[in-house]
């Protein structure tokens, strides 16, 4: 992969350096009746991450996938007749903010009946999983545009994209694609997994040798501390002046990085392949912990909406064709500056109630030995 002079930026403000890589994998072409004959002896450790479901999935959502799935003999079957089901419903980015009092899978399958491929995986795990299949949800990008010239696959970033992926004994996590908009995928009826080919090991590390580690280490270093200097000399004033006034292609996920950032701090744990919205979800459950009715949990409280907007432009900046405004710059600016002082206060709160407790732990333990 070549990246430009400015290396690539990710929501979490990583950024990587300008430089090639190589990565060889095999994908093993399974057969439809393989599948089937899998059955459905599942590792025990499949069976406690990827079988349960939140309490708050619906008893009509449950029934749906009893109703899906009750008369298929296996569970490729069954995975095959719910993703089925659901790339019948329409593909479109314009959707609104979801309701609050409404969970999600009930809501998009119900409700909305139409949405992109985060709608479409997230209801496949749900089915699935309400109807004994271990699944996952799975994202990443869709290489569609080959180049003859360079011979390799194009990426771009409207090619992002989620999926869902089912376990099968014996063959691991098997790929299986929900949303109407993309292709479907095609399976051999009969036969077993293809052999795989042998690959190319011959490959060059990342890093030629030590030297180099060292410098790219020193070079972090001392970047790392000129920004500390920097940040010193010119205030904070100065900072968030540069902050807002980004180009408008890096001014949202800056924003969500420092989103992430204070939640972190704040305590608030995130895994990988958590979407924005279920980190954005437990953001507001840490909120919803300082229930005293006073002006300062009224004043945490209002930062909810201006988080869900937030959140609702990023995934249509994520996933749509068109790059950010220049004209949605100021409205994204308003609602930063709206909530990024309940998320320091939160942040304090959160590190207080960590020493107290701590403090209280000590003073019992201490009591006790006396």
């Amino acid at each position: 992969m070549n990246l430009d002079e400015e290396g690539d930026f990710d929501i979490f403000g990583g950024t990587l350096s300008n430089q090639d890589y190589r990565a060889d994998s095999v994908i093993p072409k399974i057969s439809e009746e393989a599948l089937r004959n899998t059955g459905q002896n599942y590792p025990t450790w499949v069976q406690e991450r990827y079988l349960p479901l939140p309490a708050s999935i619906s008893e009509r959502v449950l029934s749906l996938a009893r109703e899906l799935t009750g008369a298929e003999p296996t569970p490729y079957d069954r995975a095959i007749a719910i993703e089925s089901y659901l790339r019948e419903f329409p593909y479109t980015l314009e959707v609104p903010i979801p309701p609050r009092d409404q969970e999600f899978t009930d809501y998009f399958l119900f409700s909305l009946q139409k949405g992109y491929c985060d709608y479409y995986a997230t209801a496949m795990v749900v089915l699935a999983r309400a109807a004994g299949i271990p699944a996952r949800l799975t994202t990443g990008y869709v290489a569609e545009t080959f180049d003859e010239e360079r011979q390799a696959y194009l990426v771009t970033a409207d090619q992002a994209h989620s999926w869902v992926e089912i376990f099968f004994p014996g063959y691991g996590w098997v790929p299986f694609e929900p949303t109407a908009a993309r292709q479907g995928i095609t399976r051999q009826k009969n036969g077993g997994q293809e052999e795989i080919p042998a690959l190319d090991l011959s490959l060059k590390p990342l890093i030629d040798n030590a030297q180099n580690s060292i410098s790219a280490w020193l070079k972090k270093i001392l970047i790392s501390m000129l920004g500390i200097l920097l940040i010193g000399l010119i205030g904070a004033a100065g900072y968030e002046w540069w902050f807002i006034h980004q180009p408008s292609g890096r001014l949202l996920p800056a924003v969500f990085s420092r989103i992430y950032r204070f939640g972190q701090m704040a305590g608030i744990k995130s895994e990988p392949g958590d979407t924005v919205n279920q980190f954005l979800t437990r953001l507001e459950e840490q909120i919803e912990t300082y229930d005293n009715p006073n002006q300062v949990h009224r004043w945490l409280q209002s930062i909810k909406n201006p988080l869900r907007e937030l959140s609702e432009t990023y995934h249509m900046h994520l996933f749509g064709e068109k790059e950010l405004r220049e004209d949605q710059k100021p409205i994204i600016v308003d609602q930063y500056r709206q909530i990024r002082y309940q998320l320091l206060v939160l942040w304090v709160l959160s590190t207080l109630n960590h020493f107290l407790i701590k403090r209280r732990r000590f003073g019992k333990s201490t009591v006790g030995e006396v």
